[in-house]
């Protein structure tokens, strides 16, 4: 069976899991925004494009299972201004 590990070898190991952790959760977050982007900006096109009709908003909305409300913040937070 091999020996324990140190103290110094295992605060090393501790610190190296925590950088890695940290890593994993900023790339998750960038991800998951780029996601979000791509998706509310393909949302504000049908919303402002030329097939776009009066309760379009509406329509996405009872189609993607959100309030009319959601689809403004969403919009707002991720989609760049028309």
């Amino acid at each position: 069976m091999s020996p324990r590990p140190t103290p110094e070898q295992l605060s090393a190991l501790q610190a190296r899991l925590a950088q890695a952790s940290t890593d994993r959760d900023q790339r998750k977050t960038e991800a998951i925004e780029a996601i979000e982007t791509q998706f509310w900006t393909a949302i504000a096109a049908e919303i402002n494009g030329d097939d776009s009709y009066f309760g379009i908003q509406k329509d996405i909305a009872d189609a993607l299972g959100v309030t009319r409300e959601t689809i403004r913040t969403q919009l707002k937070k991720y989609a760049p201004p028309a």
